[in-house]
């Protein structure tokens, strides 16, 4: 391991927070409820996604807080792009009235990207004992992450112009 570049690793007290609330926070969008009877888990996501148009932007910016998370932690730019398509793809879906909704009962965007870093950071601390997040990666992140919101918040918005 070089220890000439230590600016370049991300703490790891700050990973390990950086699990602790991507866990918290997928949880609470995509399974925070159990529905007595049928034992299907909801979330926040789920039901925010009831109010149309602005429930799925809404759900969609909190989405971007689980991406944020793998921006912070160095999360290379493939896996934030795809990240960014699952919360696209969750928000985007979502505006298709009943169709949306259910497609947001069933489809765990939140917790497949948090599991997706997590595979991740397992990975690296695997490999090579530490998790890279230099200075660049968390700014190319951060565009990927800003860009991706905002094509599908524009997309929503023309949506619901033109056909609401």
């Amino acid at each position: 391991m070089d220890t000439t570049s230590t600016d370049a690793l991300a703490p790891l007290a700050e990973v390990q927070a950086s699990r602790r609330r991507l866990q918290r926070l997928s949880r609470f969008l995509d399974e925070a409820v159990r529905i007595p009877g049928i034992g299907i888990r909801i979330g926040a996501d789920s039901i925010i996604g009831l109010v149309p148009v602005l429930g799925d932007i809404l759900g969609l910016a909190l989405s971007g807080f689980v991406v944020y998370e793998g921006v912070k932690i160095g999360a290379p730019r493939p896996l934030l792009l795809k990240m960014t398509g699952f919360a696209a793809l969750d928000a985007l879906v979502g505006l298709v009235p009943l169709l949306g909704d259910v497609f947001d009962f069933a489809f765990k965007a939140n917790r497949m990207n948090a599991r997706m870093l997590e595979d991740y950071l397992q990975e690296q601390e695997r490999r090579h004992g530490v998790v890279v997040a230099g200075p660049g990666q968390r700014r190319a992140g951060v565009a990927v992450l800003v860009l991706g919101i905002s094509a599908v918040a524009a997309l929503a918005w023309w949506l619901a112009r033109h056909f609401l």
